[in-house]
């Protein structure tokens, strides 16, 4: 489906996956990527929403997917436990490989130098190429991550707090104890000169921080009395940091 959250209309319905859709990514306002139960990764141009390519990706189901900096590449993960390295200018996968078992999400670095791929109890770092540089142990269950900033990752624990890592080093930076319940998704955006991040719990909790590599800062919370499955965030005619209140969280 899709939909305007300013006028809080539904726009109409995009078809082209057989099945679930069960991921999404943009780059800015101009392309969307999306991975289905299908295998199938599509490119959308969002001025007309045409499908402009359709990859197949995966054996199996994708899973999670992320579009590199330049809008040139994406990596994607599947139920198959494959990586596939896509070239969107070419509309192909250009590299294949094993992963290991039960990858949750990939996402890359915001400058587009490495991407991570993150499992229940560890993240692995890899090259552009898709070479594997390290892998990050986690002491609880992982369930989300996002990155705070060119190599720093914030991830959502089961246990109900939030860690944030070095990826270059592995070193655990902080934790922080977030919700009554699971963290099931963390995001992350640029506004002005800091970085904000929104956690969610399954109890329909929606938290907002100020985070960086020393430390999270709690901004304000809502509840939006629903079962929540995942986040994302946006800066839609933000007031400013120093005036957040709940408003703002029903605007992201």
């Amino acid at each position: 489906g899709l939909f305007d959250l300013k006028k809080n209309v539904e726009l109409g319905t995009l078809v082209q996956h057989n099945g679930t859709v069960n991921a999404l990514g943009f780059f800015g306002g101009s392309h969307c990527l999306s991975g289905g139960s299908d295998g199938r990764v599509c490119l959308w141009r969002t001025s007309d929403w045409e499908c402009l390519s359709d990859i197949r990706a995966h054996k199996k189901a994708v899973l999670d997917l992320s579009i590199h900096c330049s809008g040139k590449l994406a990596v994607s993960i599947g139920s198959d436990n494959d990586l596939a390295v896509l070239d969107l200018t070419t509309a192909k996968a250009v590299a294949k490989k094993k992963i290991g078992k039960n990858p949750v999400q990939v996402l890359w670095n915001p400058t587009g130098d490495f991407f991570v791929i993150l499992y229940d109890m560890k993240i692995v770092v890899f090259t552009q190429e898709g070479d594997q540089l390290r892998v990050i142990e986690l002491e609880e269950k992982a369930l989300s991550a996002a990155f705070v900033d060119e190599e720093s990752i914030l991830v959502g624990m089961d246990d109900k707090s939030m860690s944030c890592y070095h990826s270059k080093t592995g070193g655990h930076l902080w934790t922080k104890e977030a919700h009554e319940n699971r963290v099931k998704g963390v995001a992350t955006v640029q506004y002005r000169d800091e970085m904000l991040a929104a956690s969610i719990s399954t109890d329909g909790s929606v938290k907002l921080w100020r985070v960086n590599a020393e430390s999270a800062t709690f901004l304000a919370e809502c509840n939006l009395a629903a079962r929540l499955t995942c986040v994302a965030m946006n800066v839609v005619d933000a007031k400013g940091i120093d005036n957040i209140d709940t408003d703002l969280l029903s605007r992201m």
